[in-house]
């Protein structure tokens, strides 16, 4: 679904979600003199934790902390396992995978004799939506993921961009679901392109950004398109989404720099209004009502 949103998508190494292993030196005492004659060792789900892969390697940032509690209560709600019944083993991660935070999973290795190590990969938020007041994110392919914040959040000091000005009611965006509104998506993927084509540093001098894409599907010298709306009331004029192919649309990999060649125009003191990024040379109008190109 929606696979053209991926395409700048980087994906993270997978996190480790490694059940029982808390218990593993006491359980593996207690039980040794058993295991001979059970043929088997079980697994508790009622301890687990989120590890990375490797050691010396961290969780990333990004994973919201509330995730990981979730991911153990939700374990925490299955039996006990047996450590040679593959089937149930198997019915367990695809439980984890069904949760909406998690967009991978791995192999599942059982650690002997009683615990389970289990690869995931989390959904990487890539965007926001406004939702009574608070901001709830989404992953890069429109899933709208748990977890509510009173300001959009920030990925390595950048505030992730809200997707439409818009305010939603729970009804319409909640946790688990897909957005389906083709505004959204367009806006969407926008905010997928800004994370590919500009880096950390320069999308934290950009400042928050909402990409407003209510007018994407009508284009002119007059009508912008898809608007980035910024602090201190600047507004950058888009055109269309990325990955469309209207005839004379600029490719999102030349309107990006562009944008950023206007972030070091207003470090350097140009303070533009308006910048129009749709041309090969992107047009500004400054507060003062001067136009130009940079």
């Amino acid at each position: 679904m929606n696979s053209e949103l991926d395409r700048s998508f980087r994906i993270p190494p997978l996190a480790l979600c490694a059940i029982g292993v808390l218990a593993v030196v006491f359980v593996f005492r207690t039980l040794a003199a058993d295991l001979e004659a059970k043929g088997f060792a079980t697994i508790s789900t009622l301890s687990s934790r989120v590890l990375p892969m490797e050691e010396g390697l961290s969780i990333p940032e990004w994973v919201d902390p509330r995730w990981e509690r979730e991911l153990s209560r939700f374990v925490a709600e299955f039996e006990d396992l047996s450590s040679s019944d593959q089937q149930s083993i198997e019915g367990l991660v695809r439980e984890i995978e069904s949760r909406s935070y998690v967009a991978e999973v791995g192999t599942a290795s059982v650690l002997w004799p009683d615990g389970l190590a289990v690869e995931i990969r989390f959904e990487k938020p890539t965007a926001c939506l406004g939702v009574e007041g608070e901001f709830l994110t989404t992953s890069a392919t429109g899933t709208v993921l748990p977890g509510a914040w009173a300001s959009p959040p920030e990925v390595r000091g950048a505030p992730l961009p809200v997707l439409s000005a818009e305010s939603y009611s729970r009804a319409e965006v909640r946790p688990g679901l897909d957005l389906v509104d083709p505004a959204l998506f367009a806006a969407l993927r926008v905010a997928n392109s800004m994370q590919a084509h500009l880096s950390s540093e320069e999308r934290r001098e950009l400042g928050p950004v909402v990409i407003d894409a209510s007018g994407e599907g009508e284009i002119s010298l007059q009508l912008p398109g898809i608007v980035l709306d910024l602090e201190f009331g600047r507004r950058i004029f888009f055109g269309r989404a990325p990955g469309g192919d209207a005839p004379g649309e600029l490719p999102a990999g030349l309107k990006w720099p562009s944008v950023a060649r206007g972030v070091e125009a207003l470090q350097s003191g140009m303070d533009w209004i308006l910048l129009d990024v749709r041309w090969d040379e992107p047009m500004y109008v400054t507060r003062e009502g001067e136009e130009g190109s940079l």
